[in-house]
């Protein structure tokens, strides 16, 4: 699962999860739930979907994201991952974590993206050659 936030302003930001298939690195996502806050308000998401595109480990470095919000406004947003570290938040699983800037039109903002990722599934795609992580640098496109 990707677990996700943006933060705008005190008068606008986004919450998502989204599941996503491992097997392919985690790139396409689909919406689980989420909601946009808005001048104090909150609008559940009614639908969704991003990709995920990874250059280091298993880390976030963009994610593009189309979110329709309850009141059928489409939202775009783009992250960019600036930092990464791992957090093994439960005895079988590993976040990969990383503090992405977003834009959404001509705002900036700031938030997390956490993508976990089961132990089985990380053991798993570290033995296939085209999923395998080699220095620091994932074989995937």
């Amino acid at each position: 699962m990707s677990w996700l936030h943006a933060h705008f302003s005190r008068d606008l930001a986004f919450h998502a999860i989204f599941s996503f298939d491992p097997k392919t690195n985690g790139r396409e996502l689909s919406l689980a739930h989420g909601y946009v806050v808005e001048k104090g308000r909150v609008f559940g998401l009614k639908a969704a979907h991003g990709t995920t595109k990874r250059s280091r480990d298993r880390y976030a470095d963009e994610v593009d994201l189309v979110l329709v919000d309850s009141s059928d406004r489409e939202w775009r947003l783009r992250g960019k991952g600036l930092t990464s570290f791992p957090w093994q938040c439960w005895p079988n699983m590993v976040s990969f974590n990383a503090l992405a800037q977003w834009t959404c039109d001509s705002l900036t903002g700031y938030g997390e993206i956490q993508d976990f990722f089961e132990m089985p599934q990380l053991t798993a795609l570290n033995s296939e050659p085209a999923t395998r992580v080699r220095a620091g640098v994932a074989a995937l496109p």
